[in-house]
């Protein structure tokens, strides 16, 4: 009797242990964050262009700690966010955006190793195009990244563009860096890779101090037709146009 008071003594020491380690996790327990942005667009009209982001979050805590966490900047009911753990990790309550523009979720540790998540949307809102004053399409990349690390943690930032943007200036096919935070280093500005027809423009902050990436860029495109050559092509079609409608007219007389 007195050996089995002492198992479920020990017992319930093991079990009391193991709450008491359980701890709040938060940005403290990021330790690396590595954010990335994958534009696309169809060709130098930037029709179609598409911003997707992904954050990959390192964590270091206690099999147990879990906590809940927050982004910001969407549209209320906004659905559109995926949040992916690796085996270390467990996520739940995902949710779309509440009325204050924020998706929530639940992240917890259930592992001592892989303990990173992915969280995952399209961000076009960092996209802005228009017609610069000299009659050339632009395609701007503005980010403003905070939070989602601890002070003095590691933050990564990639953003891949279709295309080889390795040339500065304002003309067609140029890219205009505008600035970033100087907290950040520049480890490839704006490289040409062949293979993947991509450029790359990366920077790194190895002691994060709460700021923002302030990231600011500008792509050139194609220019915009002048009125007077929209019209001289319109002036143009207008007998192809006669011409085939003739053709239908007497295509439909045979039949």
């Amino acid at each position: 009797m007195k050996s089995l008071r002492f198992l479920i003594t020990g017992l319930s020491l093991s079990v009391a242990a193991a709450a008491a380690h359980s701890a709040a996790l938060t940005n403290a327990n990021i330790d690396l964050r590595e954010t990335l942005y994958q534009m696309s667009f169809a060709d130098l009209t930037f029709a179609g262009a598409r911003n997707d982001r992904s954050d990959v979050l390192h964590f270091h805590g206690g099999v147990g700690d879990s906590g809940t966490f927050g982004i910001t900047g969407f549209p209320p009911g906004f659905a559109g966010v995926s949040v992916e753990p690796a085996s270390g990790m467990s996520v739940s309550g995902l949710q779309p955006a509440d009325a204050s523009g924020v998706v929530r979720y639940t992240a917890a540790i259930v592992g001592p190793s892989a303990q990173t998540l992915r969280q995952s949307w399209i961000n076009n809102g960092l996209l802005t195009s228009g017609v610069t004053a000299g009659g050339l399409r632009f395609l701007e990349f503005n980010s403003k990244n905070i939070g989602f690390l601890r002070p003095g943690g590691e933050f990564d930032f990639t953003v891949t563009i279709p295309g080889d943007w390795s040339t500065f200036g304002t003309a067609t096919g140029d890219v205009e860096f505008l600035g970033i935070n100087p907290d950040f280093s520049i480890t490839r500005n704006f490289i040409y890779d062949a293979a993947s027809d991509t450029t790359t423009f990366a920077a790194v902050d190895s002691n994060y101090r709460l700021n923002a990436t302030d990231v600011d860029f500008v792509l050139y495109g194609a220019p915009v037709p002048e009125p007077q050559a929209r019209a001289a092509m319109l002036v143009g079609l207008l007998p192809m146009l006669g011409f085939a409608h003739r053709r239908r007219r007497a295509g439909g007389s045979r039949s």
